[in-house]
């Protein structure tokens, strides 16, 4: 884990939230598919590069 994403993780924690896990698959996962796929399995992806079309420009 870099600088910045340990720091990311990190302020997380103080705002009391909490990741099952950061750029890896849960062992459930792993042990369901028989390996460590590149893909990330989750239910939300938080990105910081994320746009919403409401304040795209053109």
């Amino acid at each position: 884990m870099g600088e910045a994403l340990s720091k990311a993780v990190e302020w997380c924690r103080e705002q009391n939230f909490e990741f099952d896990a950061v750029n890896d698959n849960l062992p459930e996962i792993i042990e369901f598919y028989g390996h460590n796929s590149r893909k990330i399995s989750c239910d939300y992806y938080i990105d910081d590069r994320m746009l919403l079309p409401e304040n795209a420009k053109a």
